[in-house]
């Protein structure tokens, strides 16, 4: 039987289910293995555990926000490319994301195709 290979490995950390099954009805099919995390503390374990090559964000979660999330990581040394989707405006989070190395935002709702384009790019995928 042929493997069928990804084209990467997504880490998607969201507080809503139905977001959450969107996402893997939209990435798997694409190629892509995609794992959930409702929280951040619980994102982090992941992170080391299962090595994603990208990291999809709601900034607004349950216990310690999205922002928390990538200040962790980042003071850690640990370089992986984090792309925000949101429902805050860009312009009410600017000044939390300052500084910080965020590679894509998205605010809610968002076109799948744009997102999409993004992350093949990231990923560097055809």
């Amino acid at each position: 039987m042929e493997q069928k290979t990804t084209k990467g490995k997504i880490l998607y950390i969201e507080d809503e289910v139905d977001a959450c099954r969107t996402m893997i009805e939209f990435l798997n099919p694409r190629g892509f293995a995609v794992i959930i995390s409702f929280t951040a503390e619980e994102a982090y374990g992941l992170l080391k555990k299962w090595n994603p090559d990208l990291v999809l964000l709601d900034l607004k979660l349950i216990g310690a926000s999205g922002i928390d999330f990538v200040h962790k990581i980042q003071n850690e040394g640990i370089k992986i490319p984090v792309v925000i989707i949101t429902a805050y405006p860009k312009k009410i989070s600017e000044i939390e994301i300052r500084g910080l190395n965020i590679r894509g935002y998205y605010e809610k709702p968002y076109s799948y195709a744009e997102l999409y384009k993004t992350i093949k790019q990231i990923l560097e995928v055809r």
